[in-house]
Parts: C-alpha cells; sequence; structure tokens
C-alpha cells in the first residue's frame, strides 16, 4: 500500500511509478543539424540546380540529413545579383525543404586561384559585399527553417578570407608596422568586421555565422569563450561560430591556428555553445590525421559536421583504424536515455509526473532550436496527447554530461480511459511538424516509432476513471519528486 501526493489529490495507491532503463543502440541515427554531409556548389555562371530525387537518393545510401550548398557569385563581383540567380537559390533551397535536409550555406565569389597564385584574385569590393548582403537578408529569413549555419565566406578565394585582392593581400602584409594585428592594417580589420556584421545582422537571431578561424573572431570580437548567458542572449559574438577547412592537415592545419597554444583551450571553451564544422584537406605527415588525434579534437572542440567527400584519403586512415563509424555516431549531438521513472497507473485530471536522465555523448550540444514534448498515446484508438516541455534549452545540453527533467503535466479530466503508450517528441520549433526534423534518442526502441520521429519510452500507463476528487492548489517546489511522488 501507499499513500503519495500528486499535487491534485492524495489518494491510496494512485501514484505508482517504474523506474524503466534502456540500452543504446548501435545504429547512425538519421538526426537533423548535424553528421556527416554533402557538398555541392553552384556558379551563377554554370548553374545547375538541386534535385529532390538526388537528395533523397543520398539519404537513402548513405544516412545524410545535412547539404553544404556554396553560391558562387561569379557573375555578380561588381554588379547586382540577378533576380534570375536570386530565384535559383530560392529554388535550391526550397528543393532541400521538400527533400527534408537542412543546409550550411556560404556565398563566395571565386573557388580556383589565379594560376600565378598572385592577385587580383577574383573577390569583391567591400561595398559590393555589403549590397549582396542586403539582397540576400530577405532569402535568409524566407529559409531559417532549413539553414543550419551561414559561413562567412565572400572574402577572398572560396571564401576563406585569405587571399584577397581589397581585404588584405597576404603576399604584402606588413608585419613590422606595430599598428598591424598579423600584417593586417586597422582598416583590412574594419572592413572584415563590418561585412561579418553584416552578415550576422542579415540572417534570423536563430542562425550562426561561421568563420574561418579563430584568429578572426578573437581580433574582431575579444579573447574571451563564449558564455551560456552570452548564448541565450544571442549576441553577435555567441552567434559567430568556426568553421575549419583543413582539419588535422598538418601542425597548424595548413594555417587555421596562428597560436595553437592559446587558441586550442579558447576552442575548446568557445565551441561549447558555438558551432563547429568543416573538412578535412590533406593527409598530414606527423600522424595528425590519424584516429587518436582526430577523434579526441572532434570532441574537445564540439565539432557538430564534416564532408564527406573530403578528404578521403583521411577518411581511408579512419576507416582502416576503426574509427570512422564512431565519428559518425558522435559528430553533433547523441542524446541517450538512460533511466525513467514513469507512472504506472494513474486517474482522469492527474498529474503525470516523471523523472528522465538523458546523457550526450556526441561531440556538441544541439545547435537549433528545438522544444521538448512529452506524449501519451491511446493504445485502443491511436489518439495522442501531448505536452509541451517549456523550460528546457537543449542548446545547454553539452557534449559529455547528463541531463535531469523533473517535471509534471495534468492529465485533462475528460481523458478516456485505458492504456496509454508514453512517449517522447523533440521537435523543431520551426518546424515542428516535420517528422524528419525530429531528434531521435540513441536507444533500442520502436523502430516503427522512430520512423514517425517519436521515441517510445518503453512504458504505459493505465488511465482510470476520476474517483473521491480532492482538488489543491498546485505549488511548484525544487524538489518535484516529493511533490509527484517519486521515490527514486
Amino acid at each position: 500500500m501507499c499513500s503519495l501526493s500528486c499535487g491534485l489529490r492524495t489518494l491510496s495507491c494512485v501514484c505508482r511509478y517504474k523506474e524503466v532503463t534502456y540500452t543504446e543502440t548501435t545504429e547512425a541515427l538519421q538526426n537533423p543539424n548535424r553528421g556527416f554531409l554533402l557538398l555541392n556548389s553552384a556558379k551563377s555562371s554554370s548553374y545547375r540546380p538541386l534535385k529532390v530525387s538526388s537528395l533523397e537518393r543520398y539519404r537513402s545510401e548513405s544516412g545524410v540529413t545535412m547539404h553544404w550548398r556554396q553560391f558562387v557569385l561569379d557573375e555578380f563581383v561588381s554588379s547586382d545579383i540577378t533576380q534570375e540567380f536570386l530565384d535559383n537559390i530560392r529554388s535550391d533551397l526550397e528543393t532541400i525543404r521538400n527533400a527534408k535536409f537542412t543546409t550550411v550555406t556560404r556565398i563566395l565569389y571565386v573557388k580556383e586561384m589565379p594560376e600565378n597564385g598572385e592577385a587580383p584574385y577574383g573577390d569583391a569590393t567591400k561595398d559590393w559585399m555589403l549590397k549582396h548582403i542586403a539582397q540576400l537578408k530577405p532569402i535568409f529569413t524566407e529559409f531559417e527553417d532549413v539553414i543550419d549555419v551561414v559561413q562567412a565566406g565572400f572574402i577572398g578565394v572560396w571564401g576563406e578570407w585569405y587571399y584577397t585582392t581589397h581585404f588584405g593581400d597576404p603576399h604584402n602584409r606588413d608585419y613590422d608596422n606595430p599598428d598591424n594585428i598579423d600584417g593586417y592594417t586597422p582598416q583590412q580589420w574594419q572592413d572584415r568586421k563590418d561585412v561579418l556584421f553584416a552578415l550576422i545582422d542579415s540572417v534570423p537571431s536563430s542562425i550562426s555565422v561561421e568563420v574561418r578561424t579563430p584568429m578572426f573572431k578573437r581580433v574582431i570580437f575579444d579573447k574571451v569563450p563564449v558564455t551560456e548567458q552570452e548564448m541565450k542572449q544571442r549576441t553577435r559574438k555567441a552567434r559567430t561560430g568556426h568553421h575549419n577547412d583543413c582539419f588535422l592537415s598538418s601542425g597548424t592545419d595548413l594555417g587555421t591556428y596562428d597560436n595553437k597554444s592559446v587558441e586550442y583551450p579558447y576552442l575548446q571553451a568557445d565551441t561549447k555553445y558555438t558551432v563547429v564544422g568543416g573538412e578535412t584537406c590533406a593527409v598530414a605527415d606527423n600522424h595528425r590525421s590519424e584516429c587518436p588525434t582526430a577523434t579526441k579534437e572532434l570532441r574537445e572542440l564540439h565539432f557538430s559536421y564534416l564532408n564527406q567527400d573530403y578528404n578521403k584519403n583521411v577518411y581511408k586512415l579512419w576507416k582502416d583504424a576503426g574509427c570512422y563509424q564512431d565519428v559518425a555516431l558522435h559528430l553533433g549531438y547523441r542524446l541517450v536515455l538512460k533511466k525513467a521513472i514513469l507512472p504506472q497507473r494513474l486517474e482522469q485530471g492527474d498529474k503525470f509526473c516523471f523523472h528522465l536522465e538523458l546523457e550526450n555523448t556526441g561531440f556538441a550540444a544541439p545547435f537549433k532550436q528545438k522544444t521538448l514534448h512529452v506524449m501519451l498515446r491511446n493504445k485502443n484508438s491511436g489518439d495522442l496527447l501531448s505536452a509541451n516541455l517549456t523550460s528546457y534549452d537543449l542548446k545547454t545540453w553539452l557534449s559529455g554530461e547528463t541531463v535531469t527533467i523533473d517535471d509534471a503535466v495534468n492529465l485533462p479530466t475528460d481523458i478516456p480511459t485505458g492504456t496509454y503508450e508514453v512517449m517522447l517528441a523533440i521537435k523543431d520549433k520551426l518546424s515542428p511538424l516535420v517528422s524528419d526534423y525530429n531528434i531521435l534518442l540513441a536507444i533500442n526502441n520502436d523502430i516503427a516509432e522512430r520512423k514517425k520521429g517519436l521515441n517510445s519510452l518503453n512504458h504505459d500507463v493505465t488511465v482510470s476513471a476520476m474517483v473521491n476528487v480532492i482538488i489543491n492548489s498546485y505549488v511548484w517546489s525544487d524538489n518535484r519528486h516529493q511533490i509527484c511522488g517519486i521515490q527514486k
């Protein structure tokens, strides 16, 4: 016998709870906003549209859910972007949306180095870049739901901010001038800052912008890593992430790092709350590209995505050594439900109290806005009862940490009696009806439910008719287990 308080009534044996434990699946889940991604470029001079069928085939063959679309404005270095090409960009993003993918986006002007390796390199002036960013702003807003991140791009060959005609030619930097930073003049730094801030301000606050090297962020902002408070405030600094396009390719990742002794500790802290991705570009000659360093740095620097096609020689090393699959599983977030304490039976109008313990075993926290929903589905009728739990920000569910959820929702007094399956749904805030954008927990549960974007908690609760009702005011407490009568 038991006598437990459930907030709305005090009744013998009404609140009877069961502890449920879970085992982690080894399956590579097709979760959104993470993992290996597919890179395609679209030149304005030779545009070829994306196709839904191609994206769906890639998903089927390799499990990718992210795309990396680079738009090359090679015809518009000194002119407005035509309406035709703006419509082409819209069309590609609509295709990505229709295929239920999400995308990393980069805008640039030139993808090839000049034959002589010297300026002019082919990128636009700051004034034209600012005009182009203004033209693109409505598109960024329209497709906020499918854009994971916008890379800073624009400046220089490949949009990587190095080989540039107008923002500091690397062959002509003045390292002797004490007013310069890394050979760039104060004006050149201001010009870079102006482009970056214009781009950040042109995209919705849910979208981050990634810069190519940590030095750029440390000079433009400051040398203090982003805090959780800044992340929640969505400041410009907090919305500036990192992309490393030569990850593990040399001692400095081919110039990505200027001073690793200070930049590494900075990145380890800054990337807890910012987005990180990129690609490898060559096999290093110092074993740096191999599994021990790869898995260590992917976790320490909180990588969410990598280009699946580049560099395949690096990935062959990982496959031969046995770490490729581990990387595929753990890029970005991987949420493992460890334990739940759930009621076995309730009455109409009861408070459904629950306790969940999850661990994020992935390399990074989720970076897109998600909402958490506890659900009860009637096993007879299939009707679904859903409650949105508004107190949780998944962007704070950091890599390696355990998350505890203690919460409760009121059952309707007219809920049909019967047996209900308990489920959890983690939905995209902007596209809550698109199940492909839901997050699946990495546990062994009902595969059929996973295909619907739902997480079965492998537990049923029986709801019976309401009797002996004693209505009390419900007061939240720091100890919700005590209020809800859950005995851990």
